[in-house]
């Protein structure tokens, strides 16, 4: 287990690009420290994927957010209700014919 810089309570497996931390325990996601609020635990390991590799085919995230014996749509309905509740700069690209693609688009003012 590792342990939160802020809050110092022990956190599972955490991914982290640019601002963007995902932690799968608990299933959580957070954009320049701050929690973004109504994303669900299966929504949570598909960032966490994402932002872990910055690309995932869609098998490989089927498998880890809806769970192998799920249907074709459960990952797109979860990824576009999570395009939704994150911040403009993050975006997520369907890679045609293979997966998706994690996009944060950063300014320099950091």
């Amino acid at each position: 287990m590792t342990t939160c810089p802020t809050c110092h309570r022990d956190i599972g497996r955490v991914a982290t690009r640019g601002p963007l931390r995902v932690t799968v325990d608990p299933c959580e996601a957070y954009w320049r420290g701050l929690k973004l609020d109504g994303v669900t635990p299966a929504q949570a390991r598909i960032l966490y994927a994402l932002a872990e590799r910055g690309r995932a085919s869609r098998m490989a995230l089927e498998i880890a957010a809806v769970g192998e014996h799920s249907t074709s749509n459960a990952l797109g309905v979860q990824i576009c209700i999570l395009r939704r509740r994150l911040p403009r700069e993050v975006t997520i690209v369907a890679v045609t014919g293979w997966g998706y693609r994690l996009v944060l688009a950063l300014d320099d003012a950091g």
